[in-house]
Formats: structure tokens, C-alpha cells, sequence
């Protein structure tokens, strides 16, 4: 993939003689942000393609055969990543998305098909480290991409509250199931923290309040002794 975007060396790859060379700096500067959008991905393969042919590999299917219905979801999205599914048979996950020409007279623009292979449950766990017991799933139109089981049962869940996020940008949505015993305890744990901060602000106003009432009445008691001596 390195030297896919290479210089030179990426028109001699991806030639095309409707693509001029602003497209080519383009089109090279979608794949790379394809391939950093994400730290954690692995990318396996990377293919592109015009609207009517595949660009790279030469071999490549056409795209219908590889998007099929699907190609309407990365058309909607207009550039954003589509995450489509997971291919079981090569152990990867699929994400596309449309690739946005400058030059308008290359009306037919084209698109990235990405094949990643990542174990996304590691991103799942750093993420949501902290949230344990949560359920969280990552998952699209099509269907759940993947899965961080919770340490506890099912029967445990159903209680608890689920939470809804639609990353746009990213093709896909995510939600995490928390049990309730978990959300009480982390209410908990806030509610120490606040009982201990009234506490001690408690604490220091009456040391404060003593301080000040103490350098006030002070002079007084000394006026009140001078004054008495005076008469």
C-alpha cells in the first residue's frame, strides 16, 4: 500500500487517460486518509475503482459485483466511510467509499473498496475500558460488525440502559448496554466524591468564619477596655 501512493509510480499504476493530475493527487490523498483514518486498522487490500471499470488492481472485479446493492449506501454517504460488512470467508471487514473528483470532466467519479483486517474488539476494549460490564456493539444497516460481550449474563442485562451513537462519518453506529448495578455504582462513586467536597468546604467556612468573627471582635475588646479606662 506504501508504494501504491508513491509519486510517480501511482500513475503508472492507476493510468487512466481521463484522470488528470489533479485528480491523481486527489484520488492518492483519499487512500491515504482510507488507510490512516483509523490507527487501529490493518489494511489487507485496497482497491479503486471508476464508475465504469476497475483502476487497481487491473484484475479486479467489476463494482457492482462487489458492492452490489450496497453501492447505494456509499453513494449517500458522499465521501464519508460506508462500513458494509464482515467477509467471513477472507476474515476481513469491507468498508467503501465514494471518491469525490475535482476535475468535472471526469463526470464518472469512482470509489475506494477497503479490506481490513483488524481484530475491532481491541479497539472496542481500549475504548470503553473503563465501562465495565457493558454490552457494546458496533453495527450498520446490515447488520452488527462487532460485538464486546459484557462479564455479565444476559439475565444481568436486561435491566440496564442502553445507549444509542450514529457515527456518521464513520458508516456506522454504537451502542453500549451498561447494567444498572454498574451505572448505580459509578452514581455512587459521585456522589462520595460531591459529600466529600461539601465536607471539607464546610469544614473551611467555619474555620473561616471563626478566623474572621476572632480578627473583627479583637480591636473591639481592646476599644471597650481603653474606653472603660478612660472614664
Amino acid at each position: 500500500l506504501a508504494k501504491l501512493v508513491e509519486g510517480d509510480r501511482f500513475k503508472d499504476i492507476i493510468a487512466d487517460d481521463d484522470i488528470t493530475n489533479a485528480d491523481y493527487n486527489y484520488l492518492r490523498g483519499e487512500i491515504m486518509k482510507t488507510i490512516a483514518f483509523n490507527s487501529y486498522n490493518s489494511f489487507v487490500e485496497i482497491n479503486v475503482y471508476s464508475k465504469d471499470k476497475c483502476l487497481y488492481p487491473r484484475n479486479g472485479k467489476d463494482i457492482l459485483n462487489v458492492l452490489g446493492d450496497k453501492i447505494e449506501k456509499v453513494e449517500n454517504l458522499n465521501g464519508n466511510t460506508a462500513w458494509l460488512n464482515y467477509d467471513s470467508q477472507r476474515d476481513v471487514l469491507v468498508l467503501a467509499k465514494k471518491v469525490l473528483l475535482s476535475n468535472k470532466d471526469y463526470r464518472p467519479g469512482g470509489y475506494i473498496i477497503a479490506y481490513v483486517n483488524v481484530d475491532i474488539m481491541d479497539f472496542i476494549k481500549n475504548d470503553f475500558a473503563s465501562m465495565k460490564g457493558a454490552k457494546v456493539v458496533l453495527s450498520n444497516e446490515y447488520g452488527d460488525i462487532a460485538v464486546k460481550q459484557s462479564e455479565m449474563s444476559e439475565t444481568e442485562l436486561e435491566g440496564g440502559i442502553t445507549f444509542h451513537k450514529k457515527l456518521t462519518n464513520l458508516g456506522f453506529n454504537i451502542s453500549y448496554r451498561i447494567p444498572k448495578e454498574v451505572l448505580y455504582e459509578g452514581v455512587r462513586d459521585v456522589q462520595k466524591v460531591m459529600l466529600q467536597g461539601i465536607l471539607l468546604i464546610s469544614f473551611l467556612f467555619l474555620i473561616t468564619s471563626y478566623l474572621i468573627s476572632y480578627y473583627i471582635a479583637h480591636p473591639f475588646k481592646d476599644l471597650i477596655k481603653v474606653m472603660k479606662a478612660s472614664k
